[in-house]
């Protein structure tokens, strides 16, 4: 069976074989140590049916779906230099397939490592609206497949030139030109459909030769200082698999994190189908802001065909800015789609919940909008429905590796971002780039808790500032008026995160860092670092060319 990627725009098309056979399981790694040395964490097994929503283009999901459940493509490409059937391979387990597992899982397999992610769904979630990857991301992703990976991800963005802050009337504070970004920090912001942009990820993984095991539910860590393992449930029966590394990436409300390294936190279970087995009692939930977020996601024919909305798919972003409140609306897919978040106290907005998939209509919105730009107000009555979330927000957790040094969380896992920091996505990307060096210049299995003490050490200010960041992004768009801030003020603070290079950063910090922790002696071994660096191909990828239409004016609205 055959298998193509061919994006509307794109002149590239990627086409492999893929086998229509289960994916092998993990060879076992060296047994672990004796339970007397290794600590067990594990919960109660589960079969979670997923909650169905359409998707608005499932093509792309369901090609990295079935891609997942087959074999490594016989006739895939010849890989970067170094060998992928190596009996003496590092082996790594991703837990989740997400931003932050396929990011490391990738990265990993560039290094030369055996990798096998296992996920709990059935497949890519068709879930989820706009997600905002910005430079710093997008600039690690330029160096993966040639260039491809991003060439596609571009085609299914909004491809917009500004980002517009408006006050709720409609009148434009301030236009953040989009355009000089390549110039200024290596790439472009890419903001499209999250399920779009997982899907591609995926392919790439398989194109890696990534094991990417669906359905299966990690029930039991086994934090082994020797060789972790961990066992999986695929709803019938119980698999262990050992490794060299762990790396769990199971997103927000982590049970992992509870687990393994931080079981003082509390823990808040979404409700489940009946047909579970999980308990389904609450516990109590993560800590709240005192703001919650509405969320939606619409084909766009409907504003397109009104002339007085038709100008908001022209690509760009536009915030608008209330009473302690905003509302952002963002074409998606060369405006073939759009959405909305609208940030506001809790107060204003009625109940919110944690169940991400609780529908509720749109009346709502418009309700608290009454008043707002009659065009928004226009554009935002074609949605029909929203999503309601409370908005969480908590500190990363103190401690991101487990006491045997083997195992480690990364990404919304162990650090949730606010969705005002615009950096959730990217932090993520960043998280398995980083790991991914990190484990490449340690030193084979011995080097893992260092690579792991080390990798913790150089994120944890990176992701502390993000976090902060949005903090101050919502301050200073909530309280602009209030505090009587220049509409020249309201910039993008996030644009500061865009300059940074987190695989070249971490190339160039590594042995600093493990030097000024508990191992001042330590000495990479000769050619190392080059090696990685080879393997990272910086320089292999095509320029970027004219991304932006030339000579098209600013928009005024």
């Amino acid at each position: 069976m055959k298998f193509n990627i061919s994006l509307r725009g794109s002149s590239k098309k990627r086409t492999k074989e893929v086998k229509e056979e289960k994916a092998p399981p993990l060879p076992l790694a060296t047994p672990p140590d004796s339970p007397t040395k290794a600590s067990t964490f594990s919960w109660s097994s589960s079969t979670v049916a997923a909650a169905e929503q359409e998707s608005t283009y499932p093509s792309l999901l369901s090609t990295f779906s079935k891609a997942s459940l087959s074999e490594p493509p016989a006739s895939a490409a010849a890989p970067p230099p170094f060998s992928f059937h190596s009996d003496q391979k590092l082996s790594a387990i991703v837990v989740g397939a997400g931003f932050a597992g396929l990011s490391a899982a990738i990265g990993l397999a560039r290094q030369g490592w055996s990798v096998t992610i296992v996920e709990r769904s059935g497949g890519p979630s068709k879930h989820g609206d706009c997600l905002t990857i910005g430079a710093n991301a997008a600039k690690i992703i330029r160096r993966w497949g040639g260039g491809e990976v991003f060439d596609e991800m571009w085609q299914i963005s909004a491809q917009g030139g500004a980002w517009l802050m408006k006050d709720e009337k409609g009148e434009t504070l301030r236009t953040e030109d989009l355009r000089d970004f390549p110039a200024l920090y290596g790439a472009p912001v890419l903001q499209g459909h999250r399920g779009q942009f997982l899907g591609l990820l995926g392919l790439e993984a398989r194109l890696n030769l990534v094991n990417i095991r669906l359905s299966m539910e990690v029930v039991r860590y086994i934090d082994s200082k020797k060789s972790p393992g961990l066992v999986v449930f695929d709803g019938k029966h119980e698999e262990t698999l050992f490794a060299d590394v762990i790396v769990v990436a199971d997103g927000f409300n982590s049970k992992s994190r509870e687990l393994i390294v931080d079981s003082s936190r509390p823990t808040f279970l979404r409700p489940q189908p009946s047909t579970s087995t999980l308990d389904t009692s609450f516990t109590s939930p993560p800590p709240t802001s005192n703001y919650s977020v509405h969320r939606g996601l619409v084909r766009s024919e409907a504003i397109r065909a009104n002339p007085r909305t038709a100008y908001l798919l022209d690509g760009c972003s536009r915030t608008w800015l209330g009473d302690d409140c905003h509302l952002t609306m963002t074409p998606l897919d060369k405006g073939r789609q759009i959405s909305f978040n609208f940030i506001h106290s809790d107060f204003r907005g009625g109940p919110a919940t944690l169940d991400w998939r609780q529908r509720r209509p749109i009346s709502e919105v418009l309700e608290l909008i009454e008043g707002w730009d009659d065009t928004l107000v226009e554009a935002i009555k074609t949605f029909g429905t929203y999503l309601h979330w409370a908005k969480t927000e908590e500190d990363a957790a103190e401690r991101w590796t487990s006491a045997g040094g083997k195992i480690i969380l990364i990404g919304d896992a162990v650090h949730p971002l606010p969705p005002s920091s615009f950096q959730g996505g990217s932090q993520a990307i960043e998280d398995g780039a980083s790991l991914a060096v990190c484990l490449a210049l340690s030193g084979g299995r011995e080097g893992v808790p260092r690579a792991l003490r080390a990798f913790e050490s150089m994120r944890k200010p990176r992701v502390a500032e993000a976090l902060e960041a949005g903090k101050q992004q919502r301050s200073l768009w909530h309280t602009w008026r209030s505090t009587g801030r220049l509409a020249s003020h309201l910039d993008l603070l996030i644009a500061k995160f865009y300059h940074y290079d987190a695989e070249l950063q971490t190339l160039a910090m590594f042995e600093r860092t493990v030097q000024r922790g508990d191992e001042p002696s330590w000495a990479m071994a000769e050619g190392r670092k080059s090696e990685v660096l080879a393997k990272l191909q910086v320089d292999k990828h095509p320029p970027l060319g004219e991304l932006f239409e030339q000579g098209k004016p600013r928009p005024r609205r």
